[in-house]
């Protein structure tokens, strides 16, 4: 049984381990510790940004968290809001995933 297990059709994903590797390349190119300080000013640019909006909350804040802003608004549906800002960032032609419940 163990044999039949082993050999299994097909290829391995060749194209995405060289992928992976110039993609290791790039994030070491620039430096690992270059693009987290990036990502962390860009968070609190947007954190400071929103925080003005009434009613909105912001949920989970902390000094070591990666660059997710999760956050409500009162009276206003999630889905609702998540439609209205993927039409905002495909206006804008931003890069920002938006995902509500």
């Amino acid at each position: 049984m163990h044999c039949l297990i082993s050999l299994k059709p097909g290829l391995l994903n060749i194209a995405g381990s060289i992928g992976f590797g110039s993609a290791i390349d790039y994030v070491n190119s620039i430096g690992i510790k270059n693009i987290a300080a990036h990502e962390h000013e860009i968070l609190e640019y947007a954190t400071e940004e929103i925080s003005h909006i009434n009613g909105l909350r912001i949920i989970g804040q902390s000094d070591n968290k990666c660059s997710l802003i999760s956050f409500v608004l009162d009276n206003v549906h999630p889905m609702m809001l998540e439609l209205f800002l993927i039409l905002k960032v495909l206006q804008s032609e931003q890069d920002i995933i938006v995902r509500s419940l």
